[in-house]
């Protein structure tokens, strides 16, 4: 007989087994996988002349989308074979849930809100074949009868993307607004203001945009050569309203986000009278990393020259929220500064992280006077308690969920280790995409309701093309809209990535990304195999002690894995942190002494790049100490933590 541990074991090991046999979906390779699939008998024929009908004047645009992106020659008409309708939808289904219910006679998209009949449209576009996009003239497809009950599991679900590093077209933002809407993604944050460039038309502060939007070049050409002239743009208020709309038209709420007091250097060499210590040789940042010339929240000027921005960036963006960073602020300036210090003095505040404080405190009372909130980056959370109405977005502190939660306030989890995609595959592969949750434990029933949801964030320092852009979001961007949207229980990896194989890379190609016209076969080949490789051994790693933020050198025994000759090449592979490692020189060392070198600069963080460095050994000594020894800084801090690999040359024996 056997025990019932026994029991338990192999029927937990059918259920894994069987899983995708037993779910619907691994069949239809929907993605975010719905709530909960019922399949019926029979299929419906969608054609070119298929009819379309609603019942509430509210769902006009949803009409509009399903008329342009699937059905252009279908007409609305009364009791038309496509039902789309706000009445009699489940009471359960929320603002953006749906049910979409197929048989042979009809398709019936019911919700309580657009938003949620927006959603099943797109469930609905995923049924068709993956090569298909659109049903024309006498073209057919068969739909199979179903039911499907859907709803997101968090309300926010979210995209960022960096404008201020490298400035991508408009129409490359639509494209990725259409891909985001596709997998039921409702939030798009743009970051439009960075050290390197100032990204959105002001029409008081025209210097933002004459000035702040350019910067000297820091490009390469194909021969490594630095570029000459000046990079840059931006994005014009009629852009800007027109990318609105397009996303409003998706469902997608847009969040802009100004970086302050911080990160502002191309504010600062635009009206140098924003910072402490104005001079008039400031320039737009060319260089990655933190300035600490930012504003001085000591002038009352400074107050009045971001309220005159905000009042035309909320005439802008209709939407609730308005993010204003708040991250990486150094306070050398303020420190010094006899304005901040006044301020310090006479508000009676603490010190310069209360500083920070009373500025985000003025922001958000403003922005809220205005019927708007105002989120920031975890940092906010210095220098004392934020008021309930303030989101805080985490992103390099595991333990902010938690204590934002506890405190009260909404939070949008975009940890680094999960969540950002200008990370290489190697760092964040998709298998790691896919296990982010940002519920975390620890809170209560009441608490838990403060977590918003998660957002996936592409910083651009790395991504000059539009091209890398989407190779470093997709396919990752899937896998983090299924964990957001989808229930958590009964969620497995090997079934996701077997509707992605079966049709999901086929529909994206078939969509298209990157630059425009960008081969379909190019595009399912990254999909297919983004990035990585294998990087060989661990053998050694560097943690926050050994980091200093001035260039020197750091040492590693290296003697087991140097044991024949040949080239050996060291890789450093960031892993956590809020800063990187820049590296400009690695060596080889036998007893003390020099065998070879690599002299060339690797940034080991977040968007790394030219991080392997090939060094030749002639001939082992045996018996003799070998060492890497690394000329390494820190880029603002010292709290990073990456991993040392390296790939032996071949064994003598061996091709």
């Amino acid at each position: 007989m056997l025990r019932p541990v026994l029991l338990l074991l192999i029927a937990l090991l059918f259920t894994c087994s069987s899983f995708a046999e037993d779910n619907p979906n691994t069949k239809l390779a929907l993605t975010p996988a719905p709530v909960k699939i019922e399949m019926g008998a029979g299929s419906f024929t969608l054609t070119g002349g298929t009819s379309i009908s609603s019942d509430s004047p509210d769902l006009a645009p949803v009409v509009k989308y399903l008329k342009e992106n699937v059905l252009p020659d279908a007409k609305e008409q009364d009791g038309g074979a496509i039902l789309i309708s706000l009445k009699d939808a489940d009471s359960n289904l929320g603002d953006e849930g749906y049910q979409l219910d197929v048989t042979p006679e009809k398709i019936t998209i019911k919700a309580l809100k657009p938003a949620g009949a927006f959603y099943g449209v797109q469930t609905l576009r995923q049924l068709l074949p993956a090569d298909v996009t659109t049903v024309t003239g006498l073209q057919k497809y068969q739909i199979p009868s179903l039911k499907i009950w859907d709803k997101p599991r968090f309300v926010v679900r979210g995209f960022m993307l960096d404008s201020g590093r490298h400035i991508q077209s408009v129409e490359f933002i639509k494209r990725t607004l259409d891909r985001l809407a596709y997998h039921k993604v409702n939030t798009f944050h743009w970051h439009l203001t960075e050290d390197q460039g100032w990204r959105i038309e002001i029409k008081k502060y025209p210097r933002l945009t004459d000035f702040g939007a350019w910067r000297d070049s820091n490009e390469k050409n194909a021969q490594g050569q630095w570029k000459d002239g000046k990079y840059g743009g931006f994005f014009t208020q009629d852009e800007i309203r027109d990318i609105v709309k397009y996303a409003a038209d998706r469902y997608i709420n847009i969040v802009p986000e100004l970086d302050m007091p911080g990160h502002t250097t191309a504010a600062v060499a635009s009206y140098p009278w924003l910072t402490c210590f104005p001079r008039n040789d400031f320039k737009v940042r060319a260089e990655w990393g933190i300035s600490d010339d930012v504003l001085c929240p000591g002038k009352e000027t400074t107050f009045e020259f971001v309220q005159n921005v905000l009042l035309e960036v909320m005439d802008l963006f209709p939407g609730k929220v308005i993010h204003l960073g708040g991250d990486e602020c150094p306070r050398t300036r303020w420190k010094t500064c006899p304005s901040c210090q006044a301020r310090i003095k006479s508000e009676g505040l603490k010190n310069e992280d209360a500083l920070q404080n009373y500025f985000t405190r003025r922001m958000m009372k403003f922005l809220e006077d205005h019927g708007r909130r105002m989120q920031g980056w975890n940092e906010i959370m210095k220098g004392g308690k934020l008021p309930p109405e303030v989101i805080v977005h985490q992103w390099n502190d595991s333990s902010v969920a938690v204590a934002a939660a506890k405190d009260g306030n909404d939070v949008v989890d975009s940890i680094t280790t999960y969540c950002y995609f200008d990370y290489d595959y190697r760092t964040t592969p998709l298998e790691k995409v896919y296990k982010f949750d940002p519920m975390p434990a620890g809170l209560n029933e009441e608490q838990a309701k403060h977590i918003l949801g998660g957002q996936a964030n592409l910083w651009t320092e790395w991504k000059p093309t539009e091209l890398s852009d989407d190779q470093f979001t997709w396919p990752r961007m899937i896998a983090m809209a299924e964990v957001l949207w989808s229930p958590k229980e009964g969620r497995s990896y090997d079934e996701f990535m077997s509707r992605m194989e079966a049709k999901h890379y086929d529909r994206l190609a078939n969509l298209g990304l990157g630059a425009q016209g960008t081969p379909k076969d190019d595009i399912k080949s990254y999909l297919e195999n983004p990035g990585g490789g294998d990087l060989g051994r661990t053998v050694a790693a560097w943690k926050p002690s050994e980091v200093s933020e001035q260039f020197k050198p750091i040492e590693w025994d290296v003697t087991k894995m140097v044991n024949r000759a040949g080239d050996y090449v060291f890789t450093f592979n960031y892993d956590s942190g809020a800063h990187g490692l820049m590296i400009r020189k690695v060596t080889l060392l036998r007893n003390g002494e020099e065998v070879s070198h690599d002299e060339h600069t690797g940034w080991a963080g977040a968007g790394q790049h030219d991080t392997a460095y090939t060094l030749k050994l002639d001939k082992p000594t045996k018996g003799a100490k070998y060492t890497l020894q690394a000329e390494a800084r820190s880029d603002g801090g010292t709290d990073s933590n990456g991993t040392i690999y390296v790939k032996q040359p071949p064994r003598p024996d061996r091709k």
